[in-house]
């Protein structure tokens, strides 16, 4: 039976008023549909719209190569069903719809790179919250810690952790470019693989990389040529030595480059630096102190971590730190060089100075810490 139904939309090149619609209305072309996008009847055009977002990802081709011929009202037009189809970005149409707006953005066109841009960042924020929940709820943290390496003295970051109790997998990790605005990545664990990098090369935003007792190897960094350049990227206790320094040499890092506690040698080092005199390198072999440092231009102790290196040596918050195995410490950095060189399990002669809280008097003495590894 034929089902007729009544609509009141006006149709392009018609009269206004009652228009018979049959239910093979799609029947028209994509094409077709796209042209109804300039029609000079709204209805018209609502039509072709939802037409066209009916169609989903079969009609993707068309709507793209429309974009590069289109006006700028039907641009607009076009974007925003690209921007529907696009919503969620893990089922349907998603995930093409996304690419075409990515590839669109970066059209010579500026008019319409901009319209895809604005919808991308638009689609971003919108996504955001709903793909951290989902990402929580695997296992993963998102939200303010603090970070505290070798090179740090205390810093509190906003940042997404993705560790041993995340229960998803790389398929899953394709939510990770719809978090825009979240600037520090890091990836913990063995179960970290090319796939994972592959999904955080494509975080919209990331500018600080950090890889965590990892089992990636030389020929896996490589897969961090796909990052757009970052600011900083740390390898902390990973099993990559001198054979990688070529590979981390042509690594897209601008500006920091941390190792700690990888199988790098001295004399590995040293041959980075040689190379890489534009950014700034640290090394480190990994013993790990156990502080917070308050004041970066003395080395005064804000906070011990608990069960670390420094709280079992005896050492506590407000201990100014003096100098390790006699090498004096005037700030931060000194601090950080000394504990470069020494593995965990090494153990240093701490020299500190202590305000006795009954006399008021400020007294020195030493502690024997044995260092341990990072958390």
């Amino acid at each position: 039976m034929l089902v007729i139904a009544i609509s009141f939309l006006p149709v392009a090149g018609q009269a206004q008023g009652p228009a018979i619609l049959a239910s093979n209305t799609n029947a028209k072309s994509t094409s077709q549909w796209i042209e109804q996008l300039s029609a000079p009847s709204f209805g018209a055009r609502q039509m072709a719209r939802i037409q066209l977002l009916r169609q989903q990802r079969d009609g993707l081709p068309d709507l793209e190569a429309a974009l590069q011929r289109a006006d700028a009202d039907l641009s607009w037009r076009l974007i925003s069903i690209l921007s529907d189809l696009a919503a969620d970005p893990n089922a349907g149409p998603g995930p093409e719809a996304l690419a075409v707006l990515q590839r669109t953005a970066k059209s010579p066109r500026s008019h319409l790179a901009e319209l895809a841009r604005r919808s991308l960042e638009s689609l971003g924020y919108q996504q955001r919250l709903v793909v951290e929940r989902e990402l929580v709820q695997m296992g993963a943290f998102a939200g303010y810690a603090n970070i505290q390496v070798i090179t740090v003295a205390n810093q509190e970051l906003f940042h997404l952790r993705v560790d041993e109790d995340f229960t998803g997998n790389s398929e899953d990790l394709r939510r990770l470019q719809w978090l825009h605005g979240i600037e520090m990545l890091i990836l913990e664990g063995e179960q970290v693989d090319r796939q994972w990098l592959l999904q955080a090369s494509k975080m919209p935003n990331l500018r600080i990389l950090q890889l965590r007792r990892t089992r990636l190897n030389q020929e896996d960094l490589q897969q961090l040529h796909e990052f757009p350049r970052l600011e900083t990227l740390e390898l902390i206790y990973s099993p990559i030595g001198d054979e990688s320094i070529d590979t981390l040499v042509e690594l897209p890092v601008w500006g920091n480059l941390r190792l700690f506690g990888t199988r790098i040698s001295s004399d590995g080092f040293s041959q980075l630096a040689e190379k890489l005199t534009d950014i700034e390198l640290v090394f480190g072999r990994g013993g790990y102190l156990g502080v917070s440092i308050r004041d970066l231009n003395g080395v005064v102790i804000s906070e011990t971590i608990a069960g670390g290196a420094a709280q079992q040596g005896g050492l506590i918050p407000d201990d100014r730190l003096l100098a390790i195995n006699q090498q004096p410490l005037l700030r931060f950095e000194d601090l950080r060089k000394e504990l470069s060189k020494f593995a965990p399990g090494d153990s240093i002669e701490v020299l500190y100075e202590r305000t006795d809280l009954g006399s008021g008097r400020v007294v020195q003495d030493t502690a024997l810490v044995i260092l341990g590894e990072q958390p």
